[in-house]
């Protein structure tokens, strides 16, 4: 019943207020499963996430990331966002993964060091978990991905890239279709909305200040 709720102040009034093409972006419907039912290994896989004790309670906002890509550069405003909405209940990650054009060749320590030294570079330290590299798509793809499309199947982008550039088999019309594709999950588990990987982080705060004011009243 949250959710819905929440949708529909979304579609009434958070229309105006987004930063964003509207059609960029996907409401989703909730599942059985639910996102606090999960863990994973941290991006160095020298401990484990807990998605119950990680996200229980916070709005949620999971983005597939990689080192190499066109929009490497959403790592800062995604720690914009951790840094101003944290405090109220907000919680970024980042799923490193190579599936699309390799963009994310590096594992463990090496994905670290490419974002401190060489994108974004400049000493760049994600104020936020990564978890270890993963596939989103395929027949190898993490549980937490297929949850997550599952709930949330029509992809806010209709075409895919070229097929020389993905890596894995078999595609899907819910697939997730580049880097930095957005997951929005409530506080309860459940996923709101996918977002275009073109939506910049920082055109998300309409969004995620409607959500938080909503949840304050769960």
């Amino acid at each position: 019943m949250f959710v819905f709720l929440l949708c529909l102040v979304c579609l009434s009034s958070g229309q105006a207020k987004a930063r964003y093409d509207w059609r960029l972006s996907k409401e989703c419907t909730p599942s059985g499963s639910n996102l606090h039912d999960f863990k994973i290994r941290n991006v160095t896989e020298d401990a484990e996430i807990d998605f119950r004790l990680l996200t229980g309670g916070k709005l949620t906002l999971i983005v597939n990331v990689a080192t190499y890509c066109e929009y490497t550069s959403q790592y800062l405003e995604l720690n914009d966002l951790q840094k101003k909405f944290g405090p109220s209940g907000f919680q970024v990650i980042g799923f490193p993964c190579n599936q699309f054009n390799k963009e994310e060749p590096g594992s463990k320590i090496e994905i670290l060091n490419g974002v401190l030294h060489v994108r974004p570079g400049k000493g760049f330290v994600p104020n936020f978990p990564l978890t270890r590299k993963v596939d989103v798509n395929g027949k190898e793809q993490h549980a937490i991905y297929t949850f997550l499309k599952n709930a949330c199947p029509v992809s806010p982008q209709s075409l895919f890239a070229k097929r020389e550039q993905l890596y894995y088999d078999h595609l899907h019309v819910n697939d997730i279709r580049w880097n930095f594709e957005k997951f929005l999950v409530s506080p309860s588990g459940a996923p709101l909305r996918r977002y275009h990987s073109s939506i910049k982080p920082s055109q998300l705060e309409g969004d995620i200040e409607q959500f938080l004011l909503f949840s304050s009243f769960k």
